[in-house]
């Protein structure tokens, strides 16, 4: 008996995988497999969407300006409550506290700290022309977009595809 050559080998293989029957998938695969990807799926609803954490690179533009945004707000707000507080504690409405005086000196280091620095920034940015902030704005805007798209050209270009096509393949031609 004699060996047969890699080309017969590989016809015969071939052929005899094309002689066989499709193989058919039961019927309760489909009901299966639609189950397991519902229960999968997060809630239309958001509830269960947010379990999974994610690194702040990876959050959405919007998203990342609406948290700064909300954390300025709050500090604003959270300086505001400790200014009310400040001057209802200078007032002299407040008498049970132990070291009324050192707590107020420590709260009028704090607020002139921060007063001082409000006002170094009204000044640097009064200073500057309007036409000059705008066109740094538009500058701005037109960096990040220009990043955007150069990210997603990245992306695309250097995505590496896993479609085979049958031809590329010798045992499915």
């Amino acid at each position: 008996m004699s060996t047969p050559t890699p080309d017969d080998l590989e016809k015969f293989v071939h052929r005899t995988l094309r002689q066989q029957p499709p193989l058919n998938a039961p019927s309760s695969l489909e009901q299966r497999v639609l189950a397991r990807l519902a229960a999968q799926s997060p809630a239309v609803s958001g509830t269960s969407a947010f379990k999974k954490r994610t690194l702040w690179a990876e959050w959405p533009f919007a998203m990342k300006g609406l948290f700064l945004g909300a954390s300025a707000l709050t500090a604003v707000a959270v300086s505001q409550i400790a200014l009310a507080v400040k001057n209802h504690l200078a007032a002299g409405a407040v008498t049970a506290l132990d070291q009324p005086a050192q707590t107020l000196s420590a709260l009028d280091a704090v607020f002139d700290f921060a007063s001082t620095m409000i006002n170094a920034i009204r000044v640097l940015v009064g200073a500057v022309p309007p036409l000059w902030l705008y066109g740094g704005l538009a500058a701005l805007v037109a960096g990040y977009s220009l990043l955007f798209c150069l990210g997603s050209f990245a992306l695309h270009a250097l995505k590496p595809t896993h479609e085979a096509s049958s031809s590329q393949h010798p045992f499915l031609t």
